[in-house]
Order: structure tokens, then sequence, then C-alpha cells
């Protein structure tokens, strides 16, 4: 059996007519916490369980025939905050089996029906947000931004001991999510409920939404206020794996840029904050040019440049939008799963409080090193070999996207995480530009409202990119 499986339980909350908290304690479990899906719990009682909650569930009156809170937990520790609902129960003369699922569902009362010629990415979440049929279980709505990421770590820290905050990395992420936020669209939410509006937006935008500890809907990147785990083969103080249970993808050939293409412009002026309302349908002519942002790496000298088409974007979000491609498609290229050892785990950061959003650094083990010695393959060693192949385990930290739980009939406890890769944000850069169709090329922001745009000294290099600007892919 693994060590504290017997800590797992779910308690409901403030039930009326009872003394307190009704707190279960299950003997298997199914819980899955995501980034990209809904969370779950499905939990195994004892059959004398179900016998107490059938009355509470079947007739009116009960204490659960209305939707509430669920509290999945670790001793006296709240992990998850899911809800609970009668049709949620299945009683057997064998077993009770009782779900738990994302409260995210809850908002899928209500329609969102609105077509904005321009409007922020915040104020568009925040409209379909207020068009839930509120039932009193999430109560508003946050965003993941820089000052917000700083006072969720101040908060969950000690719970964490030893956990580390990647300032850079996290604050990163947090402006990001504000230029995003910030940035001004066209959207068209046509007859949605506020879950289907909301993940609709994500998908589009790079976004995420969850349910926070504090039963807020939050919306932005998750990484943004995660905390960063080790796991190592063979060393005594952190979290341990065994070779054949990480298996993890690497992409051959990297993606060294992402051009998003946004609208053409007909003149000087468009597109700018007096003429937002006219960037989205101007009349193309042979003397346009299209607004872009690009994202591109400079930690790569070789790679793909992929473009992508967004001219319902206003042009002051478009590098920010490079940005967020160029993240999604490196941590898809490059993912794989983790599995954790319970039993052998130090709990340098505790196990079962792993978010969806926090990071793991994976150390390799000795077959990276080409003088193996007692310290191999541990914390702060830097292995001697470089390998992308997809059989080695490299020196890297990763995105955690999911967190799998499990409890089977024995008792044993295992924990697998879906991971990808933690991109070094200091690699990544973006630029406005405009394309000259004229030319094939590219021409700064300046050169174009200026008229003069070769700038005077500038030099074309034999690709026909200027050559005293940054890399700018053909």
């Amino acid at each position: 059996m693994s060590c504290g499986v017997d800590e797992w339980n779910v308690r409901f909350p403030n039930v009326i007519g009872t003394d307190g908290p009704v707190q279960l304690l299950p003997y298997e479990m199914d819980f899955k916490r995501s980034q990209t899906e809904l969370s779950y719990c499905r939990m195994t009682f004892r059959p004398e369980v179900g016998e107490m909650l059938k009355p509470q569930t079947r007739y009116p009156g009960g204490y659960f025939r209305k939707p509430r809170i669920a509290e999945i937990m670790f001793g006296d520790e709240v992990i998850e905050s899911l809800y609970f609902k009668p049709d949620f129960a299945t009683y057997t003369s064998d077993a009770t089996y009782l779900e738990f699922h994302d409260a995210q569902n809850l908002l899928d009362d209500g329609v969102v029906d609105k077509a904005w010629p321009a409007v922020t990415l915040r104020n568009a979440y925040q409209y379909a947000f207020d068009q839930r049929v509120d039932n009193g279980i999430i109560k508003g709505l946050k965003f993941s931004e820089v000052d917000i990421a700083a006072l969720y770590y101040q908060n969950v820290a000690e719970k964490k001991a030893l956990a580390t905050y990647e300032t850079p990395y996290s604050e990163y992420h947090a402006d990001l999510t504000t230029k995003l936020l910030d940035g001004v669209f066209q959207i068209d939410l046509d007859q949605l409920s506020p879950y289907k509006a909301i993940w609709q937006l994500n998908k589009r935008f790079n976004l995420t939404a969850w349910i926070g500890h504090d039963l807020y809907l939050w919306i932005g990147v998750p990484h943004s206020i995660g905390l960063t785990h080790y796991a190592a083969p063979n060393d005594e103080r952190v979290w341990r794996y065994q070779d054949e249970n990480v298996n993890i993808r690497h992409s051959r050939e990297p993606i060294r840029s992402i051009t998003v293409q946004g609208a053409w412009v007909d003149e000087p002026g468009i597109g700018t904050g007096e003429d937002v309302l006219n960037i989205f349908n101007p009349s193309k002519s042979t003397a346009d040019v299209q607004a872009t942002g690009i994202a591109y790496r400079t930690d790569v000298g070789y790679g793909r440049s992929i473009k992508i088409a967004m001219q319902d974007a206003k042009r002051d979000v478009l590098p920010a939008l490079a940005e967020a491609e160029m993240l999604n498609f490196m941590a898809d290229e490059n993912k794989g799963t983790i599995e954790i050892d319970t039993q052998l785990s130090a709990p340098f950061t505790p196990l079962q409080s792993v978010e969806a959003g926090d990071k793991i650094h994976i150390v390799p083990d000795d077959r990276m090193f080409d003088n193996p010695t007692a310290d191999s393959g541990r914390i702060g060693d830097e292995p001697d070999k470089e390998s992308s192949c997809n059989s080695l385990i490299n020196n890297e930290t990763y995105l955690i996207t999911s967190v799998q739980h499990d409890i089977d009939s024995s008792g044993y406890w295992s924990l697998t995480l879906e991971v990808s890769l933690v991109p070094r944000t200091d690699d990544i850069n973006s630029v406005f530009r405009y394309f000259d169709p004229k030319r094939d090329g590219y021409i700064t922001a300046n050169e174009f409202f200026d008229g003069n745009w070769f700038e005077e000294g500038a030099t074309i290099d034999a690709t026909g990119q200027l050559a005293d600007h940054p890399f700018i892919p053909p």
C-alpha cells in the first residue's frame, strides 16, 4: 500500500441539518485534474455508505437533492473543489459509486448570443460569464495576471514546502495573458451556453479556464501561478520515477517562427485607435500591406516557419497572439507521460497537491553520464551527454497538463502526469511588421507610416531582408 493512501476522502461542507461537514472515505478512486479537459473524480465506497445517502439523494428535502460542492481531500487539505448532484450516485448491493464533476459544467445553463465589431477579449469573457444562470456555487471570474499570480503564490507556498516559484517564467505568462485580454478583436458568439462560449474563446486564443480553490472561474495560463516539482531515478530527497514509466516524445525539427497574418490595410492610419472599427473590413487593393505579428526563437538556427491567419484582430495584439501560438505548438510537439513512484518518493513537494499548471524538472539517470558516480542522476547534476532521441530522458523542465491519481482495490496509489515541454521564455521574441506584397518582404510600422520603406542606411541581404533588422522569417 502506498504511503498516505488512507488520507484520501471527500467532504461535503455546510450540509444543512447535520452537525458539520459530511466526510466519506473511499477504498477506490479515479481522480483526474486537467488544464485541457474537465476535472473529474469517481470514488467507490462500502454499501453502507449508500444506505445512508439514498434517502438524501432520492427524496424531496434530502441533503443532496441540489448540486453542491464536494471537496476532494487529502487528510484535512482541500485538493480540488468539484460538485455533486443526485444522479452522480450509483447504488449496488456490493458497493456505492459516487462521481464528482468540474463545476465549469454548471456554466452550461444560459445563452450567449452577441457579436462585437470590436471588443477586448477581457470584456468578451466577462460578458459570456455574466450570462450564466447563477446557482451560487461559482463565486465570480478572475484572470491570472501578474499581480494575481504573486498573490496566489503567497497563499499556497506554505502548503508546498520547498517548492519553487519561477518568477521570470511565471511573470512572462501572466504578462502574455494581460496582452491577450486587453487585445481588441472582432468576436461573434452565436447561441452558445456560457460554458461553450468560454471554451470557444479558450481554444481560439490559447487560454485556459479552471475552477480555483477559491471557487472562482479563472481565465489565463495556469503556468503563471504554478510551482515546480523535481523527480529523479535515484535521489532520495525528491520524487522518484522509473525509466520505463517515462515516455516523452520530442520533435525532430523545431518550429523556428510563427507568423500571425492580420488584416490588410489600405492606407496609413487604419488600425490605429481612432479607426479600430475599420481594420477588420478594409477593401483590399494592390497598394495594401498586411499587418503581422511574428514570434521567433533565438535558440535555434533552423526549423519550420508556420503562418496562421487571424484577420479579425487589432494589430497591437498580433505579436502576443504569435507568442501564444508558438508556446502551444512547442508544447504539442514535445509531450508525453511520467509515472511517479508514490512508495519511494520523498515529500519534497506533496504528491497529492500537484496541479495541472505546475512544472516538473526531470533529472536523467546514470546512462546520461560518461563517468557515473554516486551523485549522478541527482538534482543539480548536469548530464555529460545531450540527445534528442525519443528513448532518452532529457534534463529538462516540463509543464504538467494533467494529473491522474488512481487507487485500486488493493490500496495501491499511482500517480501519472501528462507533460509538455517548457520553452525558455528568454529564447522567444516577437515583433510587429507589415508585409508588403510588392517587394515580398516585411517593413516596420514606422517605415510604413513615414512612407520611407527602405530606411536610410539600411542594407538588403541576399534573401531580400533588411540586414540590420532582427530575424524575420521568409
